[in-house]
């Protein structure tokens, strides 16, 4: 529904008061509106109730001009201008960004003006294609998305609180895919409760060394370093994400890139 024409691939509104939603499968995909919306909490281990939309009969979300996906801060009208689209939670696909709050490695809330999931439209076609995917071979789970794009001023922040680059990029050196609106990180969980599968270890979870990656993943699952669970859980994730067009990260389970950074500018 719009009151004016929207250009779909750039994802940019042709008014600055007009509002639209588009429809991806199982998940919708909304930018553009000026009312405001509430930042989620992430307990660990539950994706929070809250965020779930309305449901009509047909199992769809139901998504209004001003629900979420609307941009009601500075930087989300920013990020809508700059073409970006906010991600809606529906069948399949939850969303509850762990930056938002204090439960991080940083130990504080990081996004006060970022309360949902902000990507390119390549990035987040990909993302509902994904959950449609899961949702096929599994309509108990669903995606939990725990970061989307990310604003080089939180970069600069979570590298000052850990300068590993295996985990962070090094603001000084170059930029995270997140930084572009290309990146997600994603977990499992079920659809109805929100509680999180076995994954081997949290996101962010540093300490728990080479059971993050996925280049040691075969070998920690033939020694039963990690449990079968987990195993069978990231190959899931993987297989639903991959085949939906992202590409992998090496170093973190969880870490998955939709679009080619190099194409887009970072956010600031």
């Amino acid at each position: 529904m719009t009151t004016g024409a929207v250009d779909m691939e750039a994802g940019l509104c042709h008014g600055r008061d007009m509002r639209w939603i588009v429809s991806l499968g199982l998940v919708w995909i909304a930018a553009c509106g000026p009312e405001g919306g509430t930042r989620p909490d992430v307990p660990r281990g539950k994706v929070p109730e809250a965020m779930a939309p309305e449901t009509r009969v047909d199992g769809k979300p139901e998504v209004k001009p001003g629900d979420p996906g609307g941009a009601n801060t500075a930087l989300e009208r920013r990020l809508a201008a700059a073409g970006l689209v906010a991600v809606t939670p529906g069948p399949g696909l939850r969303v509850a960004l762990v930056y938002a709050t204090a439960r991080n490695f940083t130990g504080r809330a990081l996004y006060d003006d970022l309360p949902r999931c902000w990507l390119r439209p390549e990035a987040a076609r990909r993302l509902a294609d994904a959950a449609a995917r899961l949702r096929a071979r599994r309509p108990e789970l669903a995606l939990w998305v725990a970061d989307c794009t990310r604003p080089v001023s939180v970069q600069r922040e979570l590298w000052r609180v850990h300068p590993n680059p295996a985990h962070v990029a090094d603001p000084t050196r170059g930029t995270s895919a997140h930084n572009h609106g290309c990146a997600v990180d994603v977990t499992l969980a079920t659809d109805a409760g929100g509680e999180t599968l076995e994954l081997g270890t949290g996101i962010d979870e540093f300490a728990a060394g080479e059971k993050l990656t996925v280049t040691h993943e075969a070998r920690l699952c033939r020694e039963g370093t990690l449990p079968a669970a987990a195993c069978a859980n990231r190959r899931l994730l993987r297989a639903v994400m991959t085949e939906a067009g992202f590409g992998v990260y090496e170093g973190e389970w969880w870490h998955f890139s939709g679009c080619d950074k190099g194409r887009y500018p970072a956010v600031e």
